[in-house]
């Protein structure tokens, strides 16, 4: 969408262009991902060229299913919940179901599309193993994969001395205005003016409501807000793993 667009692709991001002009030719290798699920933990990687799916599990000892919540709420997983307890699953339903999982897996997707027949083991398959394996290991090093630092790490990370940090607090400001930003309580403006709304916290996100009471409705801001009317706009913001920001609240009048 970005190339469709004529914007420049930002240097982070994975993938390539599908479609129109600079369209790339089509990957030798898919790769997948499978970490954290709610409160369950895992790692997994995966890569598929046209034919085979290779999974690597850096955590053999968990189960596939995991006790995840969420999930055990539906009608089909608590059938399926029955029916293991009751030791009356068998073939490939049982598969999913097993306490341990082997380290690695490598399945052919023509042959076996329900990827029911592990072939890692498989001497006439050492060749397509070691392939996929080194596909996997040489895309985790290119994407800078972080699934192998642990988690109390991570949020030393971002927590540093273990305080959680939070959001700075949103500008509200006319669209056109010249000066420097700053936070004011109210604002009087002259005929339809468009205000944006802005936070120093890079990757926070923004709400805005014009709302009052306690439990306001609150929007997701995308872009400029036309003022054409008295209002009160409220804004506040939150970058995942920081504090709420504290609210602006800016009452617009007609001069």
């Amino acid at each position: 969408m970005l190339a469709l667009a004529g914007v420049a692709i930002p240097t982070h991001l994975q993938g390539r262009v599908l479609v129109g002009p600079g369209a790339a030719a089509a990957p030798a290798f898919v790769f997948g991902a499978r970490d954290r699920m709610d409160i369950e933990y895992d790692m997994m990687r995966s890569a598929r060229d046209g034919r085979f799916l290779y999974i690597r599990n850096f955590e053999p000892e968990l189960p596939y299913a995991g006790h995840i919540i969420y999930r055990n709420q539906s009608a089909i997983m608590q059938e399926w919940l029955r029916l293991q307890a009751e030791r009356k699953l068998t073939g490939p339903a049982a598969l999913w179901m097993r306490t341990q999982r082997p380290a690695e897996e490598l399945y052919d997707t023509q042959a076996d599309p329900h990827q029911i027949q592990n072939l890692s083991a498989e001497p006439a398959h050492r060749a397509t193993l070691a392939r996929m394996r080194n596909a996997v290991t040489d895309w985790m090093a290119r994407a800078g994969d972080q699934g192998l630092v642990n988690e109390p790490e991570m949020i030393q990370r971002m927590w540093p001395g273990g305080v959680q940090p939070q959001t700075a607090q949103p500008y509200i400001v006319p669209r056109r205005t010249t000066e420097a930003p700053a936070r004011q309580a109210s604002m009087r403006v002259e005929g339809a003016t468009e205000v944006v709304i802005y936070v120093p916290t890079q990757g926070a996100s923004i709400g805005y409501t014009t709302e009052e009471g306690p439990t306001p409705k609150w929007r997701l801001y995308t872009g400029p807000i036309l003022v054409d009317a008295p209002m009160t706009l409220r804004a506040k913001a939150i970058r995942y793993g920081y504090k709420e920001s504290v609210e602006t609240r800016v009452t617009f009048t007609k001069l």
